[in-house]
């Protein structure tokens, strides 16, 4: 089967498309055909070596999402059967990812995908919507909250505005001014240019003056003293991925310390006990077009290197996808 992996660590000019043997699932695990994956800014820190991967070293299969076909099943596999459609989230790091033609999955990592959700969609929502859930428990966010989405357009932001507003969240969402009519669209409350200088100063008229009390940061390096300065008394900053150093100066610490916020640091790799019913919660979320996942732009896989470069350049609506069955 055709696999992108990564043979050292560096820029998109290592990611190599291999013939490799199929995959046999264990006795608790399922083999994907893969359809359609996702791209991820995580896929680009375990190929630089940031984060490096857990599952035996280099070569290794990026990718944490997909949705497919159940080829086969493992002994003790209950929950699904072969033919079935399937997503698949959280893969990537401790085991081979999804820019192959197959995966094995362990089950617990795994849904079922209805009929009237595609494979784009599937594979395109599968972390950002999974991820946002989490995120907003982990913030404690009740109905009536402010909810500020850092990178509003983004991949995680995007889904992040709707699950906090179908919730009933007041949700300020920041963005490019490009961006600004989108993030509306997907049920932001209001809008404002993460360029602003004075960004606090901006959230605060954008809400009335009310205070913050949970902010899903997808960009802490870049935000975090303006999250503390719109921050709620109480209120909590939950820092999801993250690749640059996070340098909270004196002041800024001082007023955390103050208003007695809390920081939580959410790790949607981490979490994988609980994707398949992150998913399963998702799948639901779709069919009642209670969120609707962009999809930005979809390359090839022969075309890994040019779909990360695009993912992680500013100023795309949603995901960025590589069509694997293609």
């Amino acid at each position: 089967m055709r696999a992108v992996r990564i043979h050292e660590y560096g820029d998109e000019s290592v990611l190599r498309i291999d013939d490799v043997e199929r995959p046999t699932p264990g006795p608790e695990a399922v083999l994907l055909a893969v359809d359609t994956a996702a791209v991820n800014p995580f896929d680009t820190y375990v190929r630089e070596g940031y984060v490096p991967p857990e599952d035996g070293g280099l070569p290794h299969v990026l990718g944490g999402d997909a949705a497919g076909v159940v080829e086969s099943v493992g002994d003790d596999v209950t929950a699904f059967e072969t033919g079935e459609r399937a997503f698949v989230t959280g893969l990537g790091l401790d085991r081979p990812g999804t820019y192959a033609e197959y995966v094995a999955v362990p089950e617990q990592r795994l849904a079922h995908l209805p009929e009237s959700i595609s494979f784009e969609t599937g594979a395109a929502a599968a972390e950002p919507v999974t991820t946002s859930m989490q995120a907003l428990e982990r913030g404690g966010m009740d109905a009536g909250d402010v909810v500020l989405v850092q990178g509003a357009a983004g991949g995680v932001g995007h889904a992040a505005v709707q699950v906090a507003s179908h919730e009933g969240g007041f949700v300020v969402g920041t963005c490019s001014p490009d961006s600004s009519d989108a993030v509306r669209a997907f049920g932001a409350d209001a809008v404002v240019d993460y360029s602003d200088e004075d960004l606090a100063s901006a959230i605060s008229d954008a809400t009335g003056g009310r205070p913050v009390d949970v902010v899903v940061e997808t960009h802490a390096a870049a935000n975090v003293t303006a999250d503390v300065e719109s921050l709620a008394t109480g209120g909590t900053i939950v820092v999801l991925g993250e690749d640059d150093d996070i340098t909270v100066s004196s002041p800024t610490a001082g007023t955390a310390k103050g208003k007695q916020a809390s920081f939580e640091f959410c790790s949607h790799m981490r979490a994988t006990a609980h994707h398949s019913e992150g998913l399963t919660r998702t799948a639901r979320l779709l069919q009642r077009n209670e969120v609707d996942v962009a999809v930005d732009a979809t390359f090839p896989l022969a075309e890994a290197g040019a779909a990360q470069r695009h993912c992680m350049s500013s100023g795309g609506i949603g995901k960025t996808l590589l069509d694997v069955s293609g």
